[in-house]
């Protein structure tokens, strides 16, 4: 718009985009003219902080220009529901949660009992459920009304926590906290592969608990005992570590429909819910 608010056009050398970071040296941007009048300016900061953005059109900065953007550590969750107790919109004890395709997200509290039902992505789409069950050290492959089609796993889980399946694959993923593994079985009970060793290293395993797959096949797992939410491709080869989960002892994570950029996660101790960027 020129200074009369009518449409103009200009030609793309006099858009220009300035930021800075909190020591005032020059972070490099790039701009890309997407249409209609829409610009994208991308950067990768390399340090935290209050970043200083000037953008301007024809030497003219744009309205609301310099803006202010706070560049967080990958470890600061983008959001925190919940806090200790028994309230409305407070938590005890957090130890599984699921989220909805309009991203309502469903908190399962062990303290307050206030929430009992499967998570969505045990049910598969035909209504059978599978369940872990840590005490017979095996999961249960379910009807629709509860009944027992067949149980998977026994003589190769010690303590099995949670469950992701891949239904498009016909996998279903299950945490071993004992062995500090995760095995992978077909729904007929087979065992694929299992992946994961005890330790604090990158690709390690300390503890693992929630378990999800993303629309790539690669898989999520975070470790109870360290907090590392840590990333693994399809063939459980490890890839990258998301974040250190800041809240105590993360139990159930969950990827959120919103470009699955979000990654909830059940912190049991922490007495809420924590989300962190997904990418």
């Amino acid at each position: 718009m020129d200074e009369t608010g009518r449409p103009c056009v200009v030609p793309k050398d006099d858009v220009t985009a300035t930021l800075t970071d909190p020591s005032g040296q020059a972070v490099p941007t790039q701009l890309q003219e997407k249409g209609r009048g829409l610009w994208e300016i991308s950067y990768s900061p390399e340090v935290t902080g209050n970043h200083r953005l000037e953008v301007k059109v024809n030497l003219m900065s744009v309205a609301g220009s310099p803006f202010d953007v706070t560049v967080q550590s990958r470890d600061t969750p983008v959001l925190t529901i919940g806090e200790e107790g028994n309230g409305e919109g407070e938590l005890l004890y957090p130890n599984d949660i699921a989220v909805d395709m309009d991203g309502n997200i469903a908190v399962v509290e062990r303290g307050n009992e206030r929430v009992q039902i499967f998570d969505a992505k045990t049910v598969l789409q035909d209504g059978r459920m599978v369940v872990a069950d840590s005490e017979q050290q095996c999961c249960l492959l379910l009807q629709p009304d509860g009944s027992l089609i067949r149980d998977i796993g026994k003589g190769h889980l010690q303590n099995p926590q949670y469950i992701a399946v891949d239904e498009s694959r016909g996998l279903l993923f299950v945490t071993d906290y004992s062995t500090h593994k995760v095995f992978v079985f077909d729904l007929e009970g087979k065992l694929k592969f299992s992946f994961g060793k005890v330790g604090e290293n990158e690709g390690e395993l300390e503890g693992p608990t929630g378990i999800t797959v993303d629309p790539a096949g690669n898989i999520v797992v975070v470790n109870c005992d360290n907090g590392r939410l840590q990333v693994f491709g399809p063939d459980g080869t490890y890839l990258r570590t998301v974040a250190t989960v800041k809240g105590g002892d993360p139990l159930g994570i969950a990827l959120t429909p919103d470009n699955h950029i979000l990654v909830a996660v059940a912190c049991f101790l922490g007495h809420c819910v924590e989300l962190y960027r997904y990418k």
